[in-house]
């Protein structure tokens, strides 16, 4: 998704990751791939990943049947310093998944000259 100059902010950003955490919530994974697409599709369908993935992260919880320490669920904005991979900043996003699972979804704003972009990087246990 494309970003206007003004939609860089830690607000704006932070909005999005709380648009992200909803829909992942809702399980609205198609709606979810349409708005912020999905890096590690890779040959999957975008919707159908994101779905495998968070589905994978519950699986992994209840394997190790992991004693999750209580967690506040939180929204964090970081920036990188100007760099060779564009990365320009990151948005990690930690909440209560399904069935009590710790999840974190990534969010990366890219630098295209001056032109950013914003992307569902990953989905994730968090740690």
């Amino acid at each position: 998704m494309k970003l206007s100059p003004n939609q860089v902010g830690e607000v704006f950003l932070s909005q999005l990751g709380n648009e992200a955490v909803a829909l992942l919530k809702q399980g609205d994974f198609r709606v979810l791939a349409d708005r912020f697409g999905y890096a590690l599709a890779f040959d999957r369908d975008p919707a159908s990943a994101i779905e495998e993935e968070l589905n994978a992260c519950v699986a992994e919880f209840q394997a190790k049947r992991m004693d999750t320490a209580p967690f506040q669920p939180s929204i964090a904005v970081k920036y990188f310093k100007p760099n060779e991979t564009n990365l320009f900043a990151v948005v990690e996003c930690v909440f209560v998944g399904p069935q009590s699972c710790p999840v974190l979804a990534e969010l990366f704003v890219i630098a295209n000259g001056k032109e950013k972009y914003v992307g569902l990087e990953q989905v994730s246990l968090a740690a």
